[in-house]
Order: C-alpha cells, then structure tokens, then sequence
C-alpha cells in the first residue's frame, strides 16, 4: 500500500491542506479499492438471503430478520463506498434508521404487550388462590421471575440494535476516510520537511471496529487508530491528524498537529508508534429520517 503523505511547512507545528474532495484522474476508483481492502470492522454473512417482516410470525423471527436487514444495508454501504456513489450511501443511511426505529418501536411495543399479559394473568392467579395465601406468594414469586426475564430479554434486543447501529456508525467513518486525501491521493507527501528528508509514513493493516472510538465529548467526532513510522533520525511525529470535509460545498482540509522527538529515539531506523486520525461523521449524526431530501444538499 501506498504510504500516506503531505506536504507541510518545516517551521510549522500545524499545517493546513484544501483539497478537492473529488478528483478526475483514472487512479482514484484503485486507490479506494486498496484502502477498502483493509476494511475489517465486520464479516458479513450471506447476503443473498432475503428478509421478509410478513413471513415471520414471532417476535423472535421479526427481530432476527430485522437484523438480518440490518446487516444487508451496511453491506451496501461498503459498496456504495467502493463505487464511490455518495447519494447511494445517503440513501442506504436513510433506510438504515428507518428499519432500526421500526425495530426499536416493534421490541417497546412488545415488552408492553407482555406485560399487559403478564399484569392480567397475576389479577386472574390472585382472584383463585386468594384463600391459599402461602400458595399465593409463591405465584407472586414466580410472577416476578417471569416479569424480570420479560425484562432482561427487552433489554438484550435494544443491546443489539444499539450494537448494529454503532456498526453502521463505524462503516459511515471508514466510508469518509476512505474517500479522504488520506487514502487516495498517494502524490502529496505526508511528512514535515525538515532538510528535505520525510519525517515518515501513515498506514494501517487493518481497521478493525476496535480501532474506531466515537469522542462523546466532541458530539459527533471520531478517533481511528492508524500507524505511524518515524524514519530514521526523524524529529516530528503526528500528534494526531484532524480530517474536516468542510460544510456547504467547502473543500476537505486536512489539519496536522506535529510533536518533536528525539532523533536518538529513532537513531538506528525506522520506529512504529500509533496515531490518531480525527473526523467529524456529519451526515450519520444529523441525520434524520422524517427529512430524507434535506440529505442530497449536505456535503459528506
């Protein structure tokens, strides 16, 4: 793989890069296809299986076919990443939380059925064993346990959904990391330039949902943890990189926060130490499904 480069100023300690988000030359499609390659965060199942609410009749089955949609639309996600077709990928997004507010609302909905069954059923076992009380407590009892599973069950169903949606979240990420400056625009060089000798090289051999850590503090912020390799006698290093793909129209800037090191550290070659690479995934945390056309007007 390419290694990942941009030209800096040697007296900055930050340097800013616009770019074109797009570019027209027949290498970009390759270099995003690499980038994919390493895309890690999940193996997805057969996806030529269809999933059919209507020919399910449990609330399990429903679920597991929800699921199994679930799935099949992050797929498509990587492949609207893979064609480069941004609309594409809004769309799926769309359906994406249009099927998870149906399923959240369909495992509330029935949680609240069979408690409703649950609370008639311990009225009816009152009203028949009211002159047994010691029989009667021990009904309480099992009432109880059966309400705590009803419960716990609820509970494991919306721990899935919150898990597949972070998974899309991850996918939507990668998606804009791979159509960044980053992973496709291999001619500029990512060093500070210090005597005309690179600092180093950005890369990763695998991004793995690990590596992704949504910044709860920064809102809608992301860290993806890459690779770098200081080059011998290097004295910079990326603090960490700070992708911003601009709003309304604006150009990707690609910001770099440089740390000094010492050349001793890196004396006798080169030398791995981890980075942070720092995004900001607008188009998943603004997006709302009761205005979907709103989609096709933001920047990704």
């Amino acid at each position: 793989m390419d290694a990942f480069k941009l030209e800096t100023d040697t007296n900055a300690s930050a340097t800013t890069m616009s770019v074109p988000v797009t570019r027209t030359d027949g290498t970009t499609r390759d270099r995003i296809q690499s980038f994919l390659s390493l895309n890690k965060i999940e193996v997805f199942s057969d996806q030529s299986q269809a999933w059919d609410f209507d020919d399910c009749e449990t609330l399990e089955e429903r679920f597991d076919c929800g699921l199994m949609g679930l799935e099949q639309l992050r797929s498509e996600v990587v492949e609207a990443t893979r064609e480069g077709n941004e609309r594409a990928l809004m769309d799926t997004v769309v359906g994406y939380r249009e099927l998870h507010t149906l399923m959240t609302k369909l495992v509330d909905e029935a949680e609240e059925a069979a408690v409703d069954i649950l609370a008639l059923q311990m009225q009816e076992s009152r009203a028949k064993l009211r002159p047994k009380k010691r029989n009667g407590v021990a009904m309480a009892d099992r009432w109880e346990g059966i309400a705590w599973k009803l419960a716990r069950r609820h509970d494991e169903m919306m721990a899935q959904l919150d898990a597949a949606l972070l998974l899309m979240e991850k996918q939507c990420v990668f998606a804009k990391l791979c159509w960044s400056t980053l992973a496709w625009d291999a001619r500029r060089i990512f060093c500070a330039q210090l005597g005309g000798q690179p600092q180093g090289a950005l890369w990763s051999d695998g991004f793995e949902a690990a590596h992704f850590e949504k910044l709860h503090s920064e809102g809608n912020q992301w860290s993806i943890r890459m690779k770098w390799t200081a080059y011998k006698e290097a004295t910079r290093r990326p603090k960490y990189i700070l992708l911003d793909g601009g709003r309304g129209g604006g150009k990707e800037q690609t910001l770099v926060l440089w740390e000094a090191m010492d050349p001793a550290a890196v004396a006798d070659g080169e030398v791995k130490f981890d980075v942070e690479v720092r995004l900001r995934n607008r188009l998943f945390s603004s997006l709302r499904v009761d205005a979907a056309g709103m989609f096709r007007m933001m920047r990704f």
